[in-house]
Order: C-alpha cells, then sequence, then structure tokens
C-alpha cells in the first residue's frame, strides 16, 4: 500500500544549481545501504560527480574530505530541502535486506530527482525505467545512467517531469483514500 507522502512539503523547488549532484539519504541503519556504496560513490566522486550524502553511516565510508562531496549527519537538513539539492537520487540496499516501500524514492521524485535505484524492492510498484528512474542490476548500469543524465540537461529534465508524473499518479489522491478505506475497515 502507498504510503502517503505531502506534496506540500515535498516538490521541487526553483533555482537548483546545475552541478550535477548525485545524492543519498536514510537512517544510519547497515541494511539502508550496500557493502558496496562506499567504492561507488568514489567512482562517482573520481569521475567529477558532486556527492551528497545524509546519513546512511557514510562517515564511516573512508570517502575522505573530497571537494566535491557533503557528508551529512541524519537529518542535518530537512529531507525536502536535501533532495532538492540533488539532480539524482541513489539507491542500493544491503542484499540481506528487502524495502516493502522505499518511502523515500517517491520523496524524491515528488521533488523531480531521478532515482537510479537496484531493480528490486517494493518500489518496483511504481519505478518505471527510464520514467524519471533508471533500474540497475549493477553499478555500471547505475554509472551509465548518471553519465546520461549529467551529459544532456534536456534527458535530465525529461526525466525529471517524469518522475514527478510518477509521482502524480501514485500519489493520487482516490489511490491514498483507497487505501486509507483498506485500513479503515
Amino acid at each position: 500500500h502507498i504510503s502517503p507522502i505531502s506534496r506540500e512539503r515535498f516538490r521541487p523547488k526553483p533555482n537548483r544549481s546545475w552541478t550535477f549532484t548525485v545524492g543519498r539519504m536514510g537512517r544510519d541503519d547497515w541494511s539502508k545501504h550496500h557493502p558496496d556504496d562506499p567504492a561507488f560513490f568514489r567512482n562517482l566522486l573520481d569521475q567529477g560527480f558532486r556527492v551528497r550524502i545524509m546519513g546512511c553511516e557514510a562517515k564511516g565510508w573512508g570517502l575522505g574530505n573530497h571537494p566535491n562531496l557533503d557528508l551529512l549527519d541524519v537529518n542535518q537538513e530537512a529531507p525536502e530541502d536535501f533532495l532538492n539539492t540533488l539532480h539524482a537520487f541513489h539507491y542500493w540496499a544491503h542484499p540481506d535486506w528487502f524495502e516493502a516501500f522505499c518511502r523515500v524514492t517517491l520523496e524524491a521524485q515528488s521533488c523531480g530527482v531521478p532515482v537510479v535505484a537496484e531493480g528490486r524492492h517494493g518500489f518496483l510498484d511504481y519505478l518505471r525505467q527510464e520514467e524519471g528512474s533508471c533500474l540497475f542490476e549493477n553499478s555500471d548500469e547505475a554509472l551509465d545512467f548518471l553519465t546520461r543524465l549529467r551529459g544532456s540537461a534536456e534527458f535530465w529534465e525529461v526525466q525529471s517531469a517524469l518522475a514527478i508524473t510518477v509521482a502524480d499518479e501514485v500519489l493520487d489522491p482516490v489511490r491514498l483514500e483507497e487505501s486509507l478505506d483498506f485500513y479503515m475497515r
């Protein structure tokens, strides 16, 4: 069932910088990140991407003091403000963990941020390949999509608009009311 998200809070904000930024946020919990996340983000930094990570135990990942890296504590910024600094949201959970819904991916899409996520978990009910998201099987596929987003403002704008469209569909008030009715029976 749909996890309700405030469309008043989670919406695109104007004046996003074009310094292409990939980010991730989540609780400091082993399940919320893949063991290969540190190497993946290091690779992004080495290729000139800006990276922002809030929570996710990232301070222990040994990424150092790279000038294109922001490591923030959990809730150091309001989630909607953090998401609006990103051009892409990366989600890759621990292999032993399954996300039933993964609310943060829908929050990102609501802010117009394309989601780059592994091709499993409950978000497969709403994330669609190249419709505001990329569903990857390995880090090379994720990097390829991120490179395409960074390389073309037009492609990014299309994916951003599609992310919002998907969020609008999923968070349609009629669908939310149906979910609420189900639980109130």
